[in-house]
């Protein structure tokens, strides 16, 4: 059973406007343009992203190397 507070509330809620047409076509071409500008970068921050990885990996083995087998042959 309902109340006339619950009927005074449904009538003071105002109406959800819809977007214009326009603006929902800019919003999905902006969303499109977007996902281009990443689909276009990906390749390329991926290869430096490998590239750094690499180039610490090998810092950090040859720091490894170094401190394992270089540095205990001069101690003799």
């Amino acid at each position: 059973m309902k109340s006339n507070l619950d009927d005074n509330n449904d009538e003071k809620q105002p109406e959800r406007k819809r977007p214009a047409l326009a603006s929902v076509i800019v919003e999905a071409m902006k969303v499109d343009s977007l996902q281009k500008l990443c689909s276009s970068l990906e390749p390329i921050l991926r290869r430096v992203v490998s590239e750094e990885v690499e180039r610490a990996l090998a810092k950090f083995i040859t720091s490894r190397l170094w401190s394992k087998y270089i540095v205990p042959l001069q101690r003799k």
